[in-house]
């Protein structure tokens, strides 16, 4: 039982996390292109390429968590490995000292990628493994969740998401300033 409250809230967090991040995203494909060429990581003809593998990819990650059944795993797969991407991506900026925004959610996501960046990416895929491997190990099949049930981790998963996207600005508003 306690396997499809783990497996719903997965599915949820993940599944609004790609939802805000394409929605974001589709407002200004081009801003979003050219935040991929400013990690210089690829060469910048392929920005505009890569950007579009990243929307179809965020594309079948959501309908994999809404559709479930055969499509989960896949999907859980699928988002673990884009989270990987993110990770390294915002790692190598970071380490590199590249003082540029994410775009992770869109042009008004403007803030320059830091630490938390990458925490919130890798939080995400640890998120995305833990479903893999829950769904890997059960002996049985899942057992369904009512409608009461679905609505609690709806509002659960929703609150951890808003706080998950928003981790860097909570860090910065607890920080201690010298006067």
């Amino acid at each position: 039982m306690i396997a499809s409250y783990w497996i719903a809230f997965g599915r949820i967090v993940i599944g609004l996390t790609f939802v805000l991040s394409l929605i974001g995203e589709l407002q200004d494909i081009t801003s979003f292109s050219e935040a991929i060429t400013r990690f210089k990581i690829l060469p910048k003809r392929s920005s505009n390429t890569f950007a579009y593998l990243l929307l179809s990819g965020e594309i079948a990650v959501i309908t994999s968590m809404l559709v479930g059944g055969p499509l989960l795993f896949g999907g859980f797969l699928l988002s673990g490995v884009m989270f990987l991407t993110f990770s390294i991506a915002l790692a190598s900026v970071v380490f590199r000292k590249i003082e540029t925004s994410c775009h992770c959610f869109g042009p008004s996501d403007e803030k320059k990628v830091g630490p938390f960046h990458i925490v919130r990416a890798a939080g995400l895929m640890a998120l995305a493994g833990g479903s893999c491997c829950t769904l890997l190990d059960l002996k049985e099949s899942m057992t369904s969740l009512d409608l009461w049930n679905w609505g609690l981790m709806g509002m659960g998963g929703a609150a951890f998401v808003m706080i998950w996207v928003q981790l860097s600005e909570i860090v910065e508003l607890f920080k201690t300033r010298s006067i």
